[in-house]
């Protein structure tokens, strides 16, 4: 990749707690893509600090924060863990990564960044696939 940027920064790791008691985890990825150097911050957020359960999606959420490189997410965009789904809905119904019972949680991070930062009620949950009442059984939390 041609033009000025990072040359090469060292990934790295750092934790710290808020006075919350969430733990917040961030790191840097400097890698080599076919599309040149990326750089990009990985921000995980542990809401209740080291109590239970320590799972991705209930109480553990993970974003990136663009910081350098080529594609339509770098240039200082801060995005949920897996990318940007086209909806909500997408994101609470994909079978691996989903936000719901049957899934890994990891698209749980765009649910709650699309419902103001917050874990949504259940009520909220099902509004957010069109009032799906099936979606009950599914809610996450």
């Amino acid at each position: 990749m041609s033009g000025s940027g990072p040359s090469t920064f060292p990934d790295t790791y750092t934790k710290f707690y808020l006075s919350d008691g969430a733990l917040v985890f961030l790191r840097t990825n400097n890698k080599e893509t076919s599309n040149g150097k990326q750089l990009q911050g990985q921000i995980t957020i542990d809401v209740n600090g080291n109590k239970p359960p320590n799972k991705i999606g209930l109480d553990v959420f993970r974003f990136y924060y663009m910081i350098y490189g080529a594609g339509k997410y770098f240039g200082g965009k801060l995005i949920p863990s897996f990318g940007v789904s086209d909806t909500v809905e997408t994101s609470i119904n994909n079978e691996t990564a989903g936000c719901n019972k049957l899934a890994n949680g990891i698209r749980c991070s765009h649910v709650i960044m699309v419902n103001g930062w917050k874990i949504p009620t259940k009520d909220e949950y099902v509004k957010m696939v069109g009032g799906n009442e099936e979606y009950r059984a599914l809610y996450p939390w």
